[in-house]
């Protein structure tokens, strides 16, 4: 089964930390708050890609999304370095695809019989 061991916590604090960014920022008009949302938004997509690239010897599918984790928060600190449209479109594109096959896998994942 793939699991973000011991990492779930650290996850929705920052999940939580980006949604409090955005809000702030959005509501508020605070640039630096939604800069902000951008950053934590690409560190979480790499951490959570990291996680899963130890895992990567298991499945090709998590592997694949590992890869789109970390391929997508290098390409969201590629648009907040650049300002470049495409990579920000990239960004949300990858890491949209990398949550959507972990999902798949979790979803999917055998379930442990009760003994």
């Amino acid at each position: 089964m793939v699991e973000l061991e011991g990492a779930s916590r650290p996850v929705a604090v920052g999940v939580g930390l980006y949604f409090l960014l955005l809000v702030v920022g959005s509501v508020g008009n605070v640039a630096l708050a939604l800069v902000a949302a951008q950053v934590v938004f690409g560190a979480i997509a790499i951490g959570i890609g990291a996680l899963l690239a130890r895992q990567a010897s298991h499945s090709r599918l998590i592997a694949g999304a590992a890869g789109a984790l970390i391929a997508g928060g290098l390409a969201q600190f590629g648009w907040l370095l650049s300002g470049e449209q495409l990579l920000n479109l990239l960004a949300s594109l990858l890491v949209t695809i990398g949550i959507g096959l972990y999902l798949f896998l979790v979803w999917n994942a055998p379930q442990a019989s009760p003994e």
